[in-house]
């Protein structure tokens, strides 16, 4: 413990004590684990642990809100809860190329990972690291441990929360997870496939995609997918049935050649192709054979996939990639997602998907589910970091192991059209907020389940005047009932395919 500050109240914030501390590593040469734990005065006997996001880097303070909770709801601490976070034991630095991610671009810093014990400290290690160390100043300064334990995180805070109610169930009551950040290994093996195929030695001449030719895509995938959902409002609700039904080869220029914007060459609709494929693995990863593609029209967003630029260099979803591959598995900084070949690297891909990823099973979901634990889980139609399929095909194992019914007894997933990964969607869009914590303590805690297409997501931005949404409960999606206001959630109905 380096110290304890007492906070005095305001208007809205009780007064606690605010603890900041580090725990030291084994090794001598790995960087501790930052933290900080806030103990309110008058406490709730109940406990929320900030988990991170990207490859973390920052102290989660434990100051803020749940992921994506509305800006007027009341913060944990202001709840009554204590809270705490870390960094999970590294502190990210920013570089030229994240510069403009801004605050954030010490998310994206993996470098990290050249120390072994830096590295496990990130896969998982670091949760329960923090989590004992908090409890342990709780049971110090009341007497006791929390009667309840919950975690929320968004990205790679999201996949933490799951992990850590997947590998010590018995100590969480419930969790809210937003488009979690799991199977990672497979994600960058993927991504390194889709990439090398479309910027390395063999790809094909002339296949970039320019933005405005990625424009062109968006603006025939809202005119076609759009009204599937009876309501011309710029939110595509049924990313899969767009891309099924979308007619890929009407973007294709006469003849193959490029002409212009306003269509694709053979080269360029090659390059779409690789992008939505599924793309499969040298070799098993968490007995993971291959990965979906990406949902490019049911988005729809292209600018990650096919970069602002020609320049590999430039785009972001391949430096994402490149740097797990760099400081994960090879420990080579020098090392290029264009050229890596991951057949060289079996073993310690394997290990990178161990230590990562091999907890978020639809196996050990189940195991939380015995112990008691409840699940909020959001996703975003066009969030196009992660993708909707990723939680998607994380949901749907756990549904074909328990049965529908089963699943939801613990387990809730909501998607949200024109939300993407923390942020409205590139076109219309939808910046979701959703006061999940209340229902997560119903829930956990007075056992009342949330009724099916019974809550509501409001859209942040200012420009969309407090637009709603239902949030329609996995598989079913958010349907216009003919009449209505576009603009309220009492206009839609939750419909299952």
């Amino acid at each position: 413990m380096q110290s304890a500050t007492l906070v005095g109240a305001t208007a809205s914030t009780p007064e606690y004590c605010k603890v900041v501390g580090i725990i030291s590593p084994v090794d001598p040469q790995a960087p501790p684990i930052k933290f900080q734990t806030n103990l309110p005065s008058s406490w709730n006997n109940k406990a929320m642990q900030f988990a991170g996001g990207g490859f973390n880097g920052i102290v989660r303070t434990g100051l803020d809100n749940v992921v994506h909770a509305p800006s007027q709801s009341p913060t944990p601490l202001d709840r009554g809860y204590a809270t705490f976070g870390s960094d999970s034991g590294h502190t990210g630095t920013c570089t030229p190329q994240s510069a403009p991610l801004g605050p954030f671009c010490p998310l994206v810093d993996a470098t990290f990972g050249m120390n072994e014990e830096a590295f496990v400290n990130f896969t998982s290690a670091s949760l329960r690291k923090t989590l004992d160390v908090a409890q342990s100043l709780m049971i110090r300064f009341y007497g006791s441990a929390p009667t309840k334990q919950y975690i929320n995180g968004g990205s790679g805070g999201g996949g933490e929360s799951l992990a850590a109610v997947s590998l010590w169930p018995e100590k969480y009551s419930g969790a809210i997870v937003y488009y979690p950040g799991i199977n990672t290994a497979a994600g960058v093996l993927n991504n390194a496939t889709m990439f090398k195929k479309l910027y390395g030695a063999n790809a094909v001449p002339g296949s970039y995609i320019n933005p405005a030719k990625q424009a062109m895509i968006r603006t025939k995938a809202l005119a076609i997918c759009d009204p599937m959902d009876g309501a011309a409002d710029q939110l595509i609700s049924n990313p899969d049935a767009c891309e099924a039904k979308f007619p890929v080869d009407s973007l294709r220029c006469p003849d193959g050649a490029d002409t212009g914007d306003t269509c694709l060459s053979d080269a360029q609709m090659k390059a779409l192709g690789t992008v939505r494929a599924r793309n499969p693995f040298p070799f098993e990863l968490n007995n993971e054979k291959s990965m979906a593609g990406y949902m490019v029209f049911g988005g729809p967003a292209t600018i990650p996939y096919f970069g602002a630029t020609p320049d590999y260099r430039q785009n972001f979803n391949a430096n994402g990639s490149q740097d797990p591959i760099r400081y994960f598995v090879t420990r080579k900084p020098d090392e290029n997602i264009i050229t890596h070949d991951p057949t060289f690297w079996v073993a310690q891909w394997k290990r990178f998907a161990s230590l990562k990823d091999s907890m978020t099973t639809a196996a050990n979901a189940n195991v939380a589910r015995r112990k008691g634990v409840k699940i909020l889980m959001v996703t975003g139609v066009a969030d196009s970091i992660i993708g909707p399929q990723v939680p998607i095909d994380y949901y749907t194992k756990i549904v074909k192991l328990l049965g529908l019914t089963a699943t939801r007894d613990f387990f809730r997933f909501y998607i949200i059209p024109g939300f993407a990964h923390g942020a409205p969607g590139p076109v219309g869009g939808f910046q979701a907020t959703f006061d999940s914590l209340p229902v997560l303590e119903a829930w956990a805690e007075g056992g009342t389940a949330p009724a099916l297409g019974s809550l509501i997501t409001t859209d942040a931005r200012p420009s969309a005047a407090g637009r709603t949404r239902p949030l329609c409960d996995f598989p079913s999606r958010p349907v216009y009932r003919g009449t209505g206001d576009l603009n309220l959630a009492a206009s839609f109905k939750c419909v299952a395919p």
